[in-house]
């Protein structure tokens, strides 16, 4: 039904414009009034070639770059549309061109700019759309689109930066399980069939190492049925609310990288805070979209808590002090904010001290758990390799005497 629209559409203005050769109004040029209908046709004919594509979903790097480039030319002074379409033209054939096409089209017939972003809300994310509809009340578009992008680079940042440090340990551990599982399945089988031949008697070392082999097929169904569960339950936590909240509880407790990832969820919350404040927008909504953006179950809790204490008077500083979750340095910043009357401000400078933090506890956590893993693999295969040949040393010895 939208593709009859546009066509129909398509058809009057056609019309219009060959009925424009026979106007002879003197006070509107017959030129004129062809080009803005040209315009209005080549931007209907490109929204119908949009709508038989297939729809592309946005990444958060195509939203914070869609938002930059829109600010950067509400800076220069382009109308909306013309800025709108220019991104369409750019990134034809892609999903944030596909996008702002879509945009373009909705605001055509009265939309807002947040308005039109609702159909893609998932994508866009609750944040960018709470903050370019604050950025239209207030006529401060370009402010908004910006906070927007630097909250979504902000983000990326921090998810980078704890990936970074929770990539190589697992990366380590990967490659010991490939390894053991190499040595209990193939080589292991292999020496024992030598040795088997010889009847001679093995070391206690060797032979335990063989007894463990035996058990391999057990304990790879066992490890594999321990990662297909674990799967399981991260896929889980992302369509229920209790599952994750024991993920996150599970998750807080685990040394080093529990502390990482609180540091990323306090800095995270921090982001949105500034962003939709500095944007004008109200304390209590604030919390609620820093909560929801926080991505862990046990800050969204604990701002839930804020948000109430906020509503029933208590100021922002309290509230967060009370809840026992935010470092005190948070608190102390957006106490003096309150005080000048800029928290928004005082949550921007945190946010930077806490990205630094994030980023020197990621480097020191990779720094004591590459020897560590390094250690863990060389007394495995060390360990593995002494055992199978152990035996070929005595032999030696007794070939000797």
């Amino acid at each position: 039904m939208a593709t009859n629209s546009v066509n129909e559409s398509i058809t009057k203005l056609t019309l219009k414009l060959q009925g424009l050769t026979k106007a002879k109004d003197p006070k509107r040029t017959e030129l004129d009034l062809w080009v803005q209908g040209s315009e209005k046709f080549q931007e209907l004919q490109s929204t119908l070639d949009t709508k038989k594509e297939k729809k592309k979903k946005m990444k958060i790097v195509d939203v914070a770059w869609f938002c930059e480039q829109l600010a950067t030319t509400q800076a220069a002074g382009m109308p909306l549309f013309r800025s709108l379409n220019m991104i369409a033209s750019m990134q034809k054939g892609r999903a944030t061109g596909q996008a702002a096409a879509e945009i373009s089209l909705a605001m055509q017939e009265g939309a807002s700019l947040s308005g039109a972003m609702q159909p893609r809300a998932q994508e866009f994310t609750s944040l960018v759309i709470a903050l370019v509809t604050a950025g239209e009340a207030s006529g401060k578009l370009e402010d908004s689109l910006l906070r927007a992008a630097k909250a979504l680079k902000s983000r990326m940042a921090l998810k980078s930066k704890i990936r970074g440090a929770m990539f190589y340990p697992t990366a380590v551990l990967v490659v010991a399980i490939t390894l053991v599982t190499v040595m209990l399945v193939v080589v292991i089988p292999k020496f024992e069939s030598i040795y088997a031949q010889n009847n001679s008697k093995l070391p206690a070392v060797t032979q335990m190492v063989i007894n463990f082999s035996h058990q391999a097929p057990l304990i790879l169904l066992i490890l594999g049925a321990l990662v297909a569960l674990i799967v399981m339950v991260l896929l889980r936590s992302r369509v229920d609310s209790n599952v994750k909240r024991k993920v996150d509880v599970f998750n807080d407790h685990i040394p080093l990288i529990g502390k990482l990832i609180s540091k990323g969820a306090t800095a995270r919350v921090s982001s949105t805070m500034a962003g939709l404040m500095g944007s004008g927008i109200s304390v209590l909504e604030s919390l609620d979209f820093a909560g929801e953006t926080s991505g862990s179950t046990l800050y969204q809790d604990a701002l839930t808590v804020v948000r109430t204490k906020v509503a029933e008077g208590s100021t922002l500083s309290n509230a967060l002090k009370e809840s026992e979750i935010f470092p005190e340095l948070k608190i102390n910043l957006v106490r003096v904010g309150e005080e000048s009357g800029d928290v928004p401000k005082l949550l921007d400078r945190y946010t930077e001290t806490a990205e630094d933090d994030l980023a020197a506890t990621a480097a020191k956590i990779t720094s004591l758990i590459e020897p560590l893993m390094m250690i863990l693999i060389g007394l495995i295969i060390g360990t593995f390799v002494l055992a199978m040949y152990l035996p070929i040393f005595k032999m030696g010895d007794n070939l000797g005497q």
